[in-house]
Order: C-alpha cells, then sequence, then structure tokens
C-alpha cells in the first residue's frame, strides 16, 4: 500500500509535470496567441466598430426614410397638382365650348338679324319704289289733268269764241262753265 502511495503521488507528480509543459507550451504556442488576438480584435470590434457602423447605417436609414417620406410627400402633392390642372383644364375646355357654342349661337342670331334687316331693307325700298311709282303715276295723272284742263279751256274759249258770235254772253259763259266743270270731273 505504501507501494501504491507512492505510485499514485508518483503518478501524481508526473502528471503534474506533464500538465505543467504542456500548460507551458499552450501559452507560448503563437497559434494560442493567434487565437487570443483574433478573439481579442472580435471582442474590440463589437465593442468599439460595430456600435459605430450601427450607429452610421442607423443615421443612413434615417436618412433613407426621410427621403422616402419626402418623395412620398413630393408624389402626393405631385398627384394632388395633376388632379389640380386635370379640374382646371375640364373647366376651361367646359368653357370653351360654352364659348363656342355662345359664338354659334351669337352667329345663328347675326345671321337671322341680317336676314331680317335685309328682308326690312328690301320691303323699304320696295315701298319707297312703290310711292315713287305711285308719285310719278300721280304727277302723270295731274299733268294729263292739267293738260286735260288746259285742253278744254282752251276748247271752251273757242268754242264760246264761235257761239258768242252766235249767242249772248250770258249764256255763253254759263254753257262754258258747265262743259268745263264736266270735263274737270
Amino acid at each position: 500500500m505504501a507501494n501504491h502511495k507512492h505510485m499514485t503521488a508518483t503518478t501524481v507528480a508526473v502528471e503534474k509535470a506533464d500538465a505543467e509543459p504542456h500548460n507551458e507550451a499552450l501559452w507560448n504556442s503563437p497559434e494560442t496567441w493567434i487565437v487570443v488576438s483574433f478573439l481579442l480584435f472580435i471582442a474590440l470590434f463589437i465593442r468599439y466598430v460595430v456600435p459605430k457602423l450601427n450607429k452610421g447605417l442607423d443615421g443612413r436609414s434615417a436618412t433613407i426614410r426621410n427621403q422616402l417620406e419626402q418623395a412620398s410627400r413630393l408624389r402626393a402633392e405631385a398627384q394632388e397638382m395633376l388632379a389640380t390642372y386635370q379640374r382646371e383644364q375640364q373647366e376651361l375646355l367646359k368653357q370653351a365650348e360654352s364659348i363656342v357654342m355662345s359664338a354659334k349661337k351669337d352667329a345663328a342670331e347675326l345671321r337671322t338679324r341680317a336676314a331680317e334687316e335685309l328682308k326690312t331693307s328690301l320691303e323699304r325700298r320696295s315701298q319707297q319704289a312703290e310711292e315713287k311709282i305711285a308719285r310719278a303715276e300721280a304727277e302723270a295723272v295731274e299733268a294729263i289733268r292739267t293738260q286735260i284742263v288746259e285742253s278744254a279751256t282752251d276748247m271752251a274759249r273757242d268754242m264760246l269764241a264761235q257761239k258768242a258770235q252766235s249767242q249772248s254772253d250770258e249764256q255763253m259763259v254759263a254753257s262754258a262753265i258747265t262743259a268745263i266743270k264736266q270735263q274737270i270731273h
């Protein structure tokens, strides 16, 4: 048993001796320091660089979000302006149609009025011509009557002169006046 104890202690000592060089070999190994350096780099990177990257990305995403919101507002404004312009265009088209209809109506009224004025003018001129013809006819009739009266007067004078020789003056004057009255009427 003592042997066993000794063996066990020796085994433990050997194991310790084997473990110590192994531990020393682990810390002296370049692979260990590469892993430690890499882990330290990752920790420092996560600790200092990642927050800055996140902050930068958050800022960029906020900028993009603002730009999208602004683009959305601008699009809504553009659509509203387009709708306004389309309404104005429709109103202007209606006004133009109204103006065209009004112009056509005015043109038709002008044509009708011009036709009526022409008709009235022609009737007036026709009436004036008829009046001129009637005046000329009346003047001609008057001229003919005057000529007839003059002729009758001349004939009566001649007859009176002839009868004067044959009848007395009183009877001749009375018969001449009667003859003239009959010819005038």
